[in-house]
């Protein structure tokens, strides 16, 4: 007997089923919510707080199946935003983001052992181009005002000097090594000035500072897999001896500003280069790291003379007041809400590290994640965020 569905009947027994859902109520246990996925851990339902933020409470479900996307870091968003960029006629690229003239018939890959590439007296002149909205402009600002917090480097507006950096919103992310002598351009255009740590990322170049996993010593502390780099782009990786690059007395920093994400320029989805230590991340971050801020202050020899940032959080110091900061972070809060999100959601807007790193998860759902075979479905964010359910350290 062939059965006969209209679509009438179809919308009725949809709408009986919408009507006899119990709705989630604010303090009810979402452990038995899902019959299909199974349990989940308990969570309750809180409010949003009232600072001024347009934030929507979490549901069960987006509680549940939070964590498939983790907030990227500032060298993140700069190689997905450069993804598309072709060689131009005056420049290109390498490691991504550092802009090298073609009429150069020899560039330094790091400025920090030149020292005639530093801006005299850490005063680095800019210009932000008018082109830029207002939204940007401040994004710029907050990005430089970090550097004033916590280095002796003193960006000042451009009156005339002959060699300034020029902010523009240009294609992509990118930036010259160190002074490089007339207008030099720094670019930001785009999602690259949607974050503040993409911009002190290039601002960092521009100071004299290449990415950390060049280091000499960096196979020490990173695998590189070049079986999982794209074809033609493995120059990316290279490592610079101790004739170009000095290392200005610290050590190898996982954590820095400047280091490459675990995935870039993959080719498969696979890791290209990875921490050896156990229960680190690499190439998350969108602040200074402690030994970020101590090279820059030694590459300019005032090591004595810098504040610290005074009642700024410390990158090494930061905790959560809310335990909904990482679901506000993954839907864009850290943007949108910047005045009420940075100063009590440090963490989830990667402005910072926790304090006692070790060995932990980031999120509450991270053993559940675990017995549900996420750590081998999901590794690149499992493998960083629930290190401890996924018993890699």
């Amino acid at each position: 007997m062939k059965l006969f569905t209209s679509p009438l009947s179809v919308f009725i027994a949809v709408c009986i089923g919408l009507s006899s859902a119990k709705p989630l109520t604010r303090g009810t246990d979402n452990a038995n919510l899902d019959e299909v996925n199974g349990p989940v851990d308990v969570q309750l339902i809180e409010e949003v707080p009232s600072f001024e933020m347009n934030l929507k409470t979490p549901t069960a479900y987006e509680l549940r199946t939070f964590g498939t996307d983790q907030e990227e870091g500032s060298m993140e968003y700069i190689l997905r935003e450069n993804e598309d960029i072709q060689s131009g006629v005056e420049h290109y690229l390498i490691e991504g983001d550092i802009k090298v003239d073609y009429n150069v018939s020899q560039v330094s890959p790091n400025a920090v052992r030149n020292r005639n590439v530093r801006w005299p007296g850490g005063v680095v002149p800019y210009f932000i181009d008018r082109s830029f909205d207002n939204g940007a402009r401040q994004r710029i600002l907050a990005a430089i005002e970090r550097y004033h917090q916590t280095t002796c480097i003193r960006f000042v507006p451009w009156n005339g000097q002959r060699d300034y950096v020029h902010i523009v919103p240009r294609q992509g992310c990118f930036s010259a090594v160190g002074r490089r002598g007339g207008r030099q351009e720094l670019s930001v255009g785009g999602a690259c000035n949607f974050h503040r740590g993409t911009i002190m990322h290039e601002l960092m170049h521009a100071v004299g500072f290449q990415h950390e996993q060049t280091r000499t010593d960096r196979d020490q502390f990173v695998t590189v897999y070049y079986q999982n780099i794209q074809p033609g782009l493995e120059y990316n990786f290279i490592r610079y001896n101790q004739d170009t690059i000095d290392h200005l007395q610290t050590r190898y920093d996982y954590y820095s500003i400047m280091h490459y994400p675990m995935y870039a320029f993959s080719r498969n989805g696979r890791p290209t280069i990875a921490p050896r230590q156990s229960g680190v991340s690499i190439g998350n971050r969108n602040d200074f790291s402690t030994t970020d801020i101590l090279k820059i202050n030694r590459y300019y020899e005032c090591e004595d003379t810098t504040d610290n940032g005074g009642e700024e959080t410390n990158p090494d110091d930061c905790e959560e007041t809310h335990p909904n900061c990482s679901f506000w972070a993954q839907r864009g809060e850290c943007s949108r809400n910047p005045a009420w999100m940075l100063p009590n959601c440090p963490v989830s807007c990667r402005q910072c590290r926790p304090s006692t790193p070790g060995c932990s998860d980031d999120n509450d759902f991270c053993s559940q994640w675990a017995r549900n075979g996420e750590c081998q479905r999901n590794p690149r964010y499992m493998l960083t965020s629930c290190r401890q359910s996924c018993n890699v350290c």
